[in-house]
């Protein structure tokens, strides 16, 4: 005899965390049979990183970032597919100085790679970039220095006007080099450009 499939929807979920040094663990108390959950971790109300449906009944999150903090449950029934959102309460992580360790990125690129970069630092990473380099070429930057006169740099941009000046220099690696980041992220799109 078949069991009977559950199509109704769970009523409450019991959602306990356990933070400690950077990581958060949830459990699900009172899960059913015939449930699959997936976690969120949400930092100040938005969704900064999340699992996949799977029936097991709890998770973990590493946490890079002072904020107010919550997980979110979806419940969703494997029968009829009905799905209901559950929420922990809120819990506040302000200790993460003494022991996250930031790991600097350097960018030879364009905004692509920055853009990237800056959207994954603002949510739940322990990168942060540490130098930013764009609007020259990487063949550009092999070639002889050139003699300029600043004034005739006439940009109001203070960053492309840098740019301008790093490209004439040719000072890009010595740069690189001196800020000692643990990583360089070399990206091709500038070099799209024709070179002149």
């Amino acid at each position: 005899m078949l069991k009977k499939q559950r199509s109704t929807m769970i009523e409450n979920l019991i959602i306990q965390n356990t933070y400690k040094k950077g990581r958060v663990n949830s459990l699900i108390y009172n899960s059913e049979i015939g449930f699959e959950y997936l976690f969120s971790l949400l930092r100040n109300n938005s969704i900064i990183a999340l699992g996949f449906y799977y029936f097991d009944t709890s998770t973990s999150f590493q946490i890079v970032q002072n904020g107010i903090y919550k997980i979110k449950v979806t419940a969703k029934n494997i029968y009829s597919n009905e799905t209901k959102d559950f929420f922990s309460d809120d819990f506040k992580v302000n200790d993460l100085s003494d022991h996250i360790d930031k790991v600097g990125i350097s960018i030879f690129g364009s905004c692509v790679s920055r853009d990237a970069l800056n959207v994954n630092c603002e949510t739940n990473s322990k990168l942060f970039i540490k130098e930013y380099i764009a609007r020259q070429s990487i063949v550009s930057s092999v070639s002889k220095p050139l003699i300029y006169n600043k004034n005739d740099v006439g940009l109001d941009s203070n960053f492309q006007k840098r740019m301008v000046e790093n490209d004439l220099l040719k000072n890009t690696f010595e740069l690189l080099i001196n800020n000692k980041s643990e990583y360089l992220l070399i990206d091709m799109f500038e070099e799209r450009f024709d070179l002149f």
